[in-house]
């Protein structure tokens, strides 16, 4: 768990965001792509490119999910982001870069 914080040059926090390790809040990623794509899905949030890259592969394996953060940005609604890592635990080659999508709350 963690957080990090953005100045603007005045020293004023411009943005927030906390953020934690998906399986310890969210559980296997089998879990977390389910209560993402249902919350996410219900809050209007664009999940297409999120559906598409936690696609479980030819095995049934969902990616490991590496991060899932919320942030308040001065001036703007609150936002969540989930970062997938595209690579089974036991691949050689990544099926991917790691990808992150942010979505509007």
């Amino acid at each position: 768990m963690g957080f990090s914080c953005a100045f603007d040059a005045q020293g004023r926090a411009r943005v927030f965001t906390w953020y934690s390790n998906a399986r310890a809040l969210l559980g296997p990623p089998e879990r977390a792509r389910a209560a993402l794509l249902r919350v996410g899905t219900e809050a209007g949030w664009p999940m297409a490119d999120y559906e598409a890259l936690s696609r479980p592969d030819a095995q049934g394996r969902v990616p490991e999910h590496g991060l899932v953060g919320v942030m308040l940005a001065d001036g703007h609604p609150l936002q969540a982001t989930a970062t997938v890592a595209l690579s089974p635990p036991d691949a050689a080659v990544p099926r991917a870069a790691i990808a992150s999508e942010g979505c509007h709350a």
